[in-house]
């Protein structure tokens, strides 16, 4: 069984595809976390992902434009270790499933509070 065919390059580009799109998600995430609480773990976790992402898509683009499938994953594999979880604050108390996963957080910063209710210091 050949496994450089065109059949197996496109079934691993939808798959790199899909964790290069994972990781751009979760970067956005953390983006939206940070922006709406001020931690820096979660900012440092945006850094990690726009990284981490930037090894995925190289990945895909070799694997797209040469057919390298050992190379192209590799790159891929590369973006994932480096987008690993760390320890993080506590940000979810009381927050839905949809909530999470839309990254709306229980914490607001102080300044954020006083946009959102019109008061003024």
């Amino acid at each position: 069984m050949d496994f450089s065919g065109g059949t197996f390059v496109k079934i691993y580009i939808i798959i790199c595809l899909f964790a290069y799109f994972s990781m751009i998600y979760l970067t956005l995430r953390d983006l939206r976390i940070f922006w709406r609480t001020g931690f820096k773990s979660y900012r440092n976790g945006a850094f990690r992902g726009l990284v981490a992402s930037t090894f995925a898509l190289a990945g895909v683009l070799l694997l797209a434009f040469t057919g390298n499938i050992l190379l192209g994953l590799l790159l891929v594999f590369i973006g994932l270790l480096v987008n690993k979880k760390e320890e993080r604050e506590e940000v979810f108390t009381n927050a839905s499933a949809i909530d999470r996963f839309l990254g709306k957080t229980d914490l607001v910063r102080p300044e954020l509070k006083n946009k959102e209710t019109g008061i003024k210091k």
